[in-house]
């Protein structure tokens, strides 16, 4: 598996984790943080697309 697939896996497993969260009611800072981690991962993953599409 490549670095752009594993990327894409991790994505994946944490919006299912923020989907839960939300679900289950839990903290809106636990939420928030979940929420951050995943923009970032998103955000790398643009990065990556960027630069191979350059």
């Amino acid at each position: 598996m490549n670095q752009k697939e594993i990327l894409k896996q991790r994505i994946e497993e944490e919006r299912q984790k923020l989907d839960g969260m939300l679900t289950e009611g839990k903290q809106l800072d636990e939420i928030y943080r979940q929420s951050v981690e995943l923009d970032l991962l998103i955000e790398q993953y643009l990065d990556m697309e960027k630069k191979i599409t350059a």
